[in-house]
């Protein structure tokens, strides 16, 4: 266990030396964004037309969104209401897993795995 735990530190810390680029940022991360920025808004008129966050993205078609995209770039989008509040997350590669997270608090905070 301490081996795979060395060896993969020192699989993302290379990594993070060929990329240089920190979770969050880059052309997948604003694509990411992006993408899911529809599901942000209708999510939030959602709210403002129902006073609370809807319990699955599907409550929003048709009203405050056409269709429901289920993933970004092959990773699953996922949604999580808690209490008030909700978040709304998406995965990418760059070279490690990241996930970017939307809280209606916080906007996008993202992190590798």
């Amino acid at each position: 266990m301490k081996t795979f735990l060395v060896l993969l530190i020192l699989i993302a810390g290379v990594a993070y030396l060929i990329t240089r680029e920190k979770p969050g940022t880059g052309g997948k991360a604003r694509v990411g964004m992006s993408r899911a920025a529809p599901l942000v808004n209708a999510v939030e008129a959602y709210r403002s037309a129902h006073g609370g966050y809807p319990a699955a993205l599907e409550d929003l078609v048709p009203d405050f969104i056409g269709s429901i995209p289920h993933e970004i770039d092959g990773h699953p989008i996922i949604y999580d209401r808690h209490g008030s509040t909700y978040g709304l997350t998406f995965s990418y590669m760059s070279p490690l897993p990241t996930h970017c997270t939307f809280t209606p608090t916080q906007t996008w905070t993202c992190a590798w795995l």
